[in-house]
Order: structure tokens, then sequence, then C-alpha cells
């Protein structure tokens, strides 16, 4: 979905903090950085999937038991490859921005680790499930993240501003070195990634303050 003017046209899949600490922690730094720059408020999310045509109100249920299925398939795929998995859990890797490519909607993000195979999996079972053939014809360009901001630079803020200020003593992020050589943590309003358990639906048409999660299934 291509952001025009800050608006979305379509159903997205997000994936949420299952701990309200986290959520509670993640949802405030979103609403300081929103009131302090005067850009939408949104809740903490990392997208999972999005582009599913819009549907009605008629066609929900049919469009849950699409995603059930889907989900249904990912859970026996991951018994055979870990029998004892725990909740998906997403690390953040880094913090980034792309308001240099004027991306309204990655204006500034905690990057989520894209070596999660439980994730692409996830991944690859809703596309198969929920976009049609032409879009899943597509090579998928998949990037994880949690937004922070969605905007655009200006003559009173610029996304580098914000980060180096995020970054400073006592700011709200801290990176640091991943276990393994050439990885790197980020630590974002205490925590470092999120746990997940279910998988929201979301209508995200029109402007941030305007969306609507229209149903959710267990992970």
């Amino acid at each position: 979905m291509a952001p025009c003017f800050g608006s979305f046209t379509g159903l997205a899949l997000w994936l949420t903090p299952s701990s309200p600490t986290t959520s509670s922690d993640l949802g405030s730094l979103i609403s300081t950085l929103s009131s302090k720059h005067g850009t939408p408020r949104f809740d903490p999310h990392v997208t999972l999937l999005s582009g599913i045509p819009s549907h009605s109100s008629a066609d929900l249920p049919a469009l849950l038991a699409s995603l059930r299925t889907a989900l249904d398939h990912w859970r026996e795929q991951q018994k055979q490859q870990q029998p004892h998995s725990a909740p998906l859990r997403l690390k953040f890797t880094a913090l980034g921005s792309k308001a240099s490519e004027r991306n309204y909607f990655q204006y500034l993000f905690a990057a989520v680790s894209s070596s999660n195979d439980a994730l692409l999996a996830l991944r690859a079972a809703t596309r198969e499930a929920l976009l049609p053939a032409d879009a899943r014809s597509q090579k998928d360009d998949y990037f994880p993240h949690l937004s922070l901001m969605y905007g655009e630079d200006d003559e009173r803020k610029s996304a580098g501003g914000i980060m180096a200020g995020l970054q400073s003593e006592g700011g709200e992020v801290r990176l640091g070195e991943g276990e393994r050589e050439g990885t790197t943590t980020c630590e974002v309003a205490g925590h470092e990634g999120i746990e997940v358990k279910e998988v929201q639906l979301w209508r995200c048409e029109g402007p941030p303050e305007e969306w609507e999660c229209l149903g959710s299934e267990q992970l």
C-alpha cells in the first residue's frame, strides 16, 4: 500500500505486544513523540502483511477464516521444526529512518530482526492465504519493523535530530552488540523486542486515527 498524504487503503495484519507493560511503554513513547512533533498517534505494532484488498463487512467472517487456516498451517510447520517453541519473539536490531526516501510510514522505526524463521514462515503463510495471485507473484520485499513515528522532515523537525535525541544519555533508545559477531541489539523504552501471541486484522483506510481493528486470531 503506497502512502498518499499519510493515508492507507486496504487491510493489514498486525503483530502487537502481548505484554501490557511492553505495549504501554512503547505506546507512551509513540504518544510522546506524536505530541512533541505534531504527528499521528497509533498503537505499537509490527506489520505482518499489508495490501490485503478491502472487503465488505459481510466478507469479514470468511476473511478471518482464511487467516485462521493460514495460522493452523503455520503452527503445524512450527511444531515439526520447534516442538516446544515459545510465543513468537521479535527482536529489535537498530533505530532507523527512511525520511530521505520520503517514506511517511517508515519515518522513524525500530528495525526487527529479519533472520527470524518463524516470522518469515508466518509472513509466507498469510501471503499465500490472503493476497491475490498477482500480488503473491511479486518479489517479497518484507522489512519487519516497529514504527515509532509517521511523518516527514520539515523546518521544525528532522529524523536525524530526533534519533540523536533518543540515543543521547538518558534517552529512550540503547544500542548494543548482539551475541553473534556482526549483529546488533536495540533497546527501546526498556524493551529489546516484543512477544506476540495473536495476529490482528486492521482496516487501514484514511488517516491513522481512523484505522480500526476488525478482529484477531491466536497464534
